[in-house]
């Protein structure tokens, strides 16, 4: 079950404006960057209501970094500070320049092997509480 080129097909950043902000860095090695970012991204294909099956992928993908990132930091939270913020607030400014931080972070995920069986249970149960 694997979430083929989420962000290839993402029609939905020709929505967003011109590519001019600076940049906050995001790694996409790291699992707290890739889950805000997913979690951004998810909430914009809410906020323009894009199909359900590029808002099922970009939430199951945000969801998959946040869990990661809590099983490993467990008791830290990863939005808050002055790199989140700053995060944040490049992505509402230049969506567009994060493409290839997507592409990085969804490749990531898909070579996961416990990756698969989190997307089926995901599937298979309600929505995850937000």
């Amino acid at each position: 079950m694997r979430i083929q080129n989420v962000i290839c097909s993402f029609a939905l950043l020709a929505f967003a404006g011109a590519s001019h902000a600076n940049v906050a860095a995001v790694d996409p090695n790291n699992d707290s960057d890739c889950a805000v970012l997913y979690e951004f991204f998810h909430r914009m294909t809410e906020a323009k209501q894009l199909p359900a099956d590029l808002r099922e992928e970009t939430l199951i993908m945000g969801f998959w970094f946040a869990t990661k990132w809590e099983q490993e930091h467990p008791g830290e939270n990863a939005r808050k500070g002055e790199h989140f913020t700053a995060m944040v607030k490049a992505m509402g400014e230049d969506p567009k320049a994060y493409r290839s931080a997507l592409n990085a972070c969804s490749a990531r995920a898909n070579a996961d092997p416990l990756f698969d069986g989190f997307v089926t249970s995901l599937r298979g149960s309600a929505p995850p509480a937000r």
